[in-house]
């Protein structure tokens, strides 16, 4: 049993089907592939990495590339999501023939297999199950800011903006930008702020030529590392963005090395710098944010501790040089919210009810080498449910598919 159908399930479901397996079932209530973050059909929201790197097959890395050919687009675009989204419905409509339309509300492993209670009340039985529920819901200022109507908790919903309202944007990562670019081409012409506690954006894409494979980084305390990383980016005769991504291949080793001391100095203090630097915007969202920012239209702001005051008429920012009223916010500091942090997801219900452990970074749940939960038999995790001390890299396509085929692998 699959438990979650975006991008996550989906790839298990693909790589199970492939392995032989006929008996599988994909518990989820809506479309397959969809998800967080191929659910939306804003036509302005494009994939972060170009098409050649997006194929659900490890042994045919340029399916998807092939597939959106006939739209005329080659595989170093950025293509739309709204497509890969199709791209991963099309292909689960291939390979999953059972579909439960709801959610798993508990999960009661045995010696022999696992118990599955379904929120419409049907009970399931399975030897296996993959985990792939995704992320958390980002209830991050809901506590503060839900009380206005002025508030949009969910980016990826149909926000409603009027074109000459002034709109805060909450965040200044990948989601706002989407934010941003969304923004422009329904040709808003009120200001836009971004603010976040730093202040950084992703940094833009490249087509820069790859670095031969290299040998991963010898330090394995935070401080050398870093002094080493960028040593090597300083000095590897390529463009950083080669370097950063040739370092991809270890990145889980180098990190599952560090104390878990230094893993959480990294949370605290590298993370925003690492991320602009290893998950950037495509080089036409870089050049939209930069035209706006020329006509001071855009402002990117940094606000370590921002608080808020409501009206009927405006949400007023707090905590910068002046307060600044706003007709609009819009929370994007993140969809890649983890599900532990969601006290309503089935991963914290698995962690209240003793099945699962929830790891001490906060990140996901403790899980072995081989992605199962610990202390569990039949449960493996898929995707960014394992992002914590053994696991960095874990939540793009690339890595999420080498999950799915190991796990049917197991399983077949």
């Amino acid at each position: 049993m699959i438990v979650g159908g975006g991008a996550s399930g989906v790839l298990a479901a693909l790589h199970v089907r492939a392995a032989g397996v006929d008996s599988f079932a994909v518990i989820e209530p809506g479309a397959l592939g969809h998800g967080v973050a191929f659910g939306t059909v804003e036509p302005a929201h494009l994939l972060n990495v170009r098409a050649h790197a997006m194929s659900a097959y490890g042994d045919d890395p340029e399916h998807f590339a092939h597939w959106i050919a006939p739209t005329g687009a080659s595989n170093k675009d950025f293509v739309q999501r709204v497509s890969y989204g199709a791209y991963l419905t099309e292909q689960a409509e291939s390979a999953v023939t059972d579909v439960f339309a709801t959610t798993a509300d508990s999960l009661q492993p045995d010696d022999e297999g696992v118990d599955i209670m379904c929120a419409d009340g049907r009970h399931l039985r399975a030897e296996h199950v993959a985990l792939a529920t995704g992320h958390g819901h980002n209830r991050t200022y809901e506590s503060v800011l839900s009380a206005s109507p002025r508030f949009h908790p969910d980016p990826f919903a149909d926000v409603d903006i009027p074109s000459t309202d002034d709109v805060l944007i909450l965040g200044t990562g990948l989601t706002a930008v989407d934010m941003v670019v969304l923004l422009a081409a329904r040709s808003h012409r009120g200001r836009i702020t971004m603010v976040s506690r730093r202040g950084l954006l992703p940094l833009p894409h490249k087509d820069v030529p790859p670095l031969p494979p290299i040998d991963p980084p010898t330090a394995e305390t935070l401080g050398p590392l870093v002094r080493e990383i960028r040593e090597f980016a300083a000095h590897c005769g390529a463009d950083w963005r080669a370097a950063v991504d040739a370092l991809r291949p270890h990145t889980n080793t180098v990190w599952a090395k560090l104390s878990l001391a230094d893993q959480r100095r990294f949370l605290r203090s590298f993370l925003r710098f690492w991320e602009a630097h290893r998950h950037r915007m495509p080089e036409v969202s870089a050049d939209i944010m930069s035209q706006m920012r020329e006509k001071d239209q855009l402002r990117v702001v940094a606000v370590r501790h921002p608080s808020f005051v409501i009206a009927d008429e405006f949400i007023e920012l707090r905590g910068g040089s002046v307060p600044v009223r706003f007709a609009q916010v819009v929370n994007c500091t993140g969809a890649a919210t983890p599900a532990v942090q969601d006290p309503f997801s089935l991963p914290s219900r698995l962690v209240e009810e003793g099945i699962a452990e929830r790891d001490p970074l906060g990140l996901g749940l403790v899980v072995r080498q081989n992605g199962m939960l610990s202390g569990q038999e039949r449960i493996t995790a898929i995707g960014s449910l394992r992002r914590g001390r053994l696991f960095w890299e874990t939540i793009a396509i690339p890595e999420i598919r080498k999950q799915a085929a190991r796990f049917a692998a197991r399983v077949a």
